[in-house]
């Protein structure tokens, strides 16, 4: 299947999307959190952690290995038993 892009879109290369991509990806897990267990810099989570992990939750539906990024895997885990994420359970 071959998917046209259009014209004005044709800066971007897969190699530009993957070296962006582990730039952000590197950037959450080196500065985001480093030393706090939330994105938002506190010691409970907040809006920004529950945003940041419904747009990383996406990549499971791409079979995406966290593993190369353990503080992101770490939150990920827990992030995903927060109540409020589990539907207010």
């Amino acid at each position: 299947m071959k998917i046209n892009i259009p014209e004005m879109m044709t800066f971007i290369t897969k190699e530009k999307t993957e070296s962006d991509f582990e730039i952000a990806m590197t950037t959450i897990e080196n500065y985001f959190l480093k030393e706090e267990q939330y994105i938002g810099g506190m010691k409970e989570f907040s809006i920004a952690d529950i945003s940041a992990f419904f747009e990383l939750l996406q990549l499971v539906l791409l079979d995406f290995d966290y593993s190369k990024y353990p503080r992101i895997s770490k939150w990920m885990k827990k992030m995903s038993q927060v109540p409020e994420i589990q539907g207010g359970k």
